[in-house]
Formats: C-alpha cells, structure tokens, sequence
C-alpha cells in the first residue's frame, strides 16, 4: 500500500525521514535509493502514521534474514507514543519493544 499524499507530505518535510536509520543507528551503509519503509502491521494492514514508516536503504529492505526488518519496527516503535500505540490495543507493543532492546540494545532516538 502506498502512502496518502497528506501523510507523505508530512514526512517529506522531517528531517528524519533523509538518511537512512541503519546508517543513523548502527554505521552501515547501504546500496540504493531511499526508501520510506512501513515497518508495523497491525491486523494485516500497514499502519499509515509518521512514526510507522522508517527511512532506509533498499537493500536493507530486501534482506532475507529478517534481521534489517526487526531493526525498522524496533526504530519506529521507538518513535512511537504510549497513545500511538493505544490506537492498536490488540498487539503487545511493549513485549515486542522488550524482544527488540534484546537483540539490539537500547537505542534514543
């Protein structure tokens, strides 16, 4: 699903939607060109909000592993608020966040 031109908008106009969070976060450079990746679900379905969608590298959104992946969710739900996350009662945010400072560390955004 691509993103509502609204919502685009906003995130085009955020500094942190311009370099790619795997070389913000962890100093590895990827190939490709930028990408606005949605990084959560929620009932099968993309969630549309800034704080979702991560900026990345292409090739670190092809990455079989799964690990490049994980790292995205963790980084945008980082970004999210307790009431971001009220919106989407059925998942388990704060056990997933926990697996995720696991496998890791902790990270500020």
């Amino acid at each position: 699903m691509s993103i509502p031109l609204k919502l685009r908008k906003q995130i085009s106009e955020d500094p942190f939607m311009k370099v790619c969070i795997h070389k913000m976060y962890r100093g590895e450079v990827g190939t490709g060109e930028l990408q606005w990746e949605h990084a959560l679900l929620y009932g099968g379905k993309q969630i549309q909000e800034s704080w979702a969608i991560v900026p990345c590298r292409k090739s670190f959104n092809v990455d079989a592993t799964g690990k490049t992946k994980r790292f995205n969710q963790y980084i945008a739900l980082l970004r999210a608020t307790d009431e971001d996350l009220s919106k989407y009662p059925k998942k388990d945010w704060k056990q997933l966040k926990r697996r995720f400072e696991d496998e890791f560390g902790l990270i500020n955004i």
